[in-house]
Parts: C-alpha cells; sequence; structure tokens
C-alpha cells in the first residue's frame, strides 16, 4: 500500500504493482481440523456454493439457483429460510445475505428480504440502489455498491441513506493493470472496512467510487 497517496479526499493508486504469481498449495496456507459432509436429500441439492456464515450452531450456505439453506454442525438438513419465487414474502435470487439478532437478512437486487431464523417471512426493505454486499451494523445496514458513485452507503432500516463512505480512484488505461490495482485497492479496503464491521462502532470515514477503465 506504499504506492497509495490521498487526493481531494480520495484514495489514489496511481503506479503499478507486482502480483504474487507463484503457485502455492493449498495445505500450505490453511489446515483443515474438521469436516463437515452436508446431508443430502431431494430438499437440500447444493450446486455452486458462494457463502457459508455458521451463526450458533448452524451453518447458513448460498448456493447458485437455490434459496438459503441451514444445515445443524454435524451437516443435517435444517430448513429453508424462504424460498425462491416472485411473492412479495419470496426472492428471485441471492445476492448476498447477513444473520443479525435472530433475523436473516438477504440482499436481492433493490430490496432486502427479512426472515427470522426459523424462515418466517417479516418484511421486506426496499432499496434505491443496486448492491453487491451487505452487512448488518447495529440498527443500520452496510451496503457494498459497484457501477454507483459511492462504494458503501450507511442505511436504516427503512432503506434510506444515512452516510456515504469510501472513495478511490484508479487511473490506468491498461485493462489488465486495472483489475491489478483494483484487487490492491479492494484489499486495502477491506482492511479499512473490520473496524466498521465491530458492533461498538458507529459511522466513520466519508467519500466516493469511480472505476476509470478506458
Amino acid at each position: 500500500c506504499n504506492n497509495i497517496k490521498v487526493e481531494n479526499n480520495s484514495l489514489v493508486d496511481d503506479t503499478a504493482t507486482k502480483i504474487d504469481d507463484d503457485e502455492k498449495l493449498l495445505s500450505s496456507i490453511i489446515t483443515i481440523n474438521n469436516i463437515v459432509p452436508l446431508e443430502t436429500n431431494d430438499s437440500s441439492l447444493l450446486g455452486n456454493i458462494s457463502k457459508i456464515v455458521k451463526n450458533d450452531e448452524t451453518y447458513y450456505i448460498k448456493a447458485k439457483g437455490q434459496p438459503l439453506m441451514t444445515f445443524s454442525e454435524t451437516g443435517k438438513f435444517n430448513r429453508t429460510i424462504g424460498n425462491l419465487g416472485m411473492a412479495p414474502y419470496e426472492y428471485l435470487d441471492i445476492t448476498d445475505f447477513d444473520i443479525y439478532d435472530e433475523n436473516v437478512y438477504i440482499l436481492e437486487y433493490k430490496r432486502i428480504q427479512v426472515y427470522t431464523i426459523s424462515g418466517d417471512y417479516v418484511r421486506t426493505i426496499p432499496l434505491s440502489l443496486n448492491a453487491s454486499g451487505l452487512k448488518v451494523v447495529g440498527a443500520n445496514l452496510l451496503l457494498f455498491v459497484l457501477g454507483d458513485k459511492h462504494v458503501l452507503h450507511l442505511m436504516d432500516m427503512t432503506g434510506e441513506v444515512e452516510q456515504s463512505v469510501l472513495r478511490w480512484i484508479i487511473r490506468d488505461h491498461d485493462m489488465e493493470k486495472f483489475q491489478q490495482k483494483k484487487a490492491v485497492m479492494q484489499t486495502l479496503q477491506s482492511s479499512i472496512l473490520r473496524p466498521l464491521l465491530r458492533p461498538a462502532h458507529t459511522r466513520t470515514l466519508t467519500s466516493t467510487h469511480q472505476e476509470l477503465s478506458t
């Protein structure tokens, strides 16, 4: 991150970044302490898994083309949280999800569907933004948005924007270099966000985002 500087209240990376492309064995990075085989039946068939969250003694699993599924610590299928569909209490797809205070928040296109951890529908939170990431922070929603002038939006539980956070600009007309720099900035962004996601956090950081690829 030594090449990152501040210009006009923005984080700017204006230089090339070397990416480590050496092959590494996964076993050299992580240690597997336990493997949980998931129960497979007609109700719990999973495809491409993109996110797993463990909350208390339950695994919540997001898989492509499937409703959000829950499994016990031993891998036994419990239930789905909501269902895929077009009804007001359903969702067409899962962009992201989070669990907070006995509720499950499922992000889809321009809205969040809220359910209890038992799978019962609670309410819908309409959004004015098409977000790609979601984190519940106390009484607020933190949304990660691409394609908007702001990267992060802090919203209340009605879907109203309270604050827009973080701005970064990448200057490079070479798409490959642009993608490399973008990856570095996203790593930096994650390190900045960690304090934001702690329960005791209140609002800090402001700004906007632009991607200049041409």
